[in-house]
């Protein structure tokens, strides 16, 4: 018996500005799911088999027990059947990766509430993230803005005024996201930000949003935000740049890296170090002290 159907064959494209990403799909049971994980990041319909797959399935009645039997059985027409499949729990869901391809089956379970659909939405980013990694990309918390058609980072730890700067911007300026972006190289080598949900969002107040995750845009500059008594902007060094930059990598991936191993764990710190110096030295970096009431609003 097939278990797919059609959203396992074609699906949604999540494709970065370097052309790498994956196809979003799924089984029957997961279709709803997948279907308002790609309408909060605007997902386009995908019909090539050129993508990686990332397979949602509900460990249903109809499902095998044991889901590396699932995994055989629904995609031996890929001749995968003989790849041994790794699993890792994180958060509210169980993903399954090998090291032959980049291919990933994800088991999101039953949604017990909104707040639970919600919770392995913002789980499942975190193979991307491992895999954008490897390619070079850097997963960062930090609010997106569009000026005159540059890309402006604003970041800072959680609760110190990130959101609120970024709100205040005069019109035109323009909001992207506000809490997690994608950085990576373009096809032309330069440094773009792809914007990512605000997934606490949702659990504060419900709404309706989307992002355009596949949109990006050149990177100008990054600024640090510090609260202060007056307002006041300094360019820094690339030494102290990675170390915030570093920092501010690590805030995303956080959620995820305690459940790694310890091998994969340092293999991925050291990633991101590596890419957090890279970037330091190409993107022009500040410190920006805000206060309340002074002339930066």
């Amino acid at each position: 018996m097939v278990w797919w159907d059609m959203s396992f064959k074609c699906g949604y494209r999540l494709q970065f500005a370097n052309g790498k990403g994956g196809r979003i799909c799924s089984t029957e049971g997961a279709r709803d799911w997948t279907d308002r994980f790609a309408g909060i990041m605007e997902l386009k319909p995908c019909d090539s088999n050129d993508l990686p797959f990332y397979l949602f399935y509900r460990n249903d009645s109809r499902i095998s027990e044991t889901p590396t039997e699932f995994i055989k059985d629904t995609l031996g027409g890929k001749g995968l059947t003989e790849i041994k499949w790794q699993p890792r729990r994180i958060g509210p869901i169980s993903i399954f990766s090998n090291n032959q391809t980049s291919d990933l089956v994800c088991e999101i379970g039953s949604d017990a509430s909104f707040e639970d659909s919600i919770y392995s939405m913002w789980y499942s980013l975190y193979p991307f993230y491992r895999h954008i990694l490897s390619f070079g990309g850097v997963p960062f918390h930090a609010g997106l803005v569009e000026w005159n058609g540059r890309g402006i980072l604003f970041t800072a730890p959680g609760g110190t005024g990130k959101s609120t700067t970024i709100s205040r911007l005069p019109p035109d300026w323009s909001m992207h996201c506000d809490d997690e972006v994608l950085i990576i190289r373009d096809i032309q080598n330069r440094y773009v930000a792809h914007p990512f949900p605000t997934w606490s969002n949702f659990f504060l107040n419900q709404q309706p949003k989307s992002w355009i995750v596949e949109s990006s845009l050149p990177i100008s500059a990054v600024f640090f935000l510090i609260q202060a008594e007056t307002d006041d902007i300094k360019p820094i060094g690339s030494g102290t740049a990675t170390v915030l930059i570093n920092q501010a990598g690590r805030q995303i991936l956080r959620r995820a890296w305690n459940l790694e191993i310890s091998v994969e764990q340092l293999e991925l710190r050291r990633k991101l170090f590596e890419l957090s110096c890279e970037l330091a030295k190409t993107v022009p970096c500040y410190m920006l002290n805000i206060s309340l009431t002074g002339n930066f609003w």
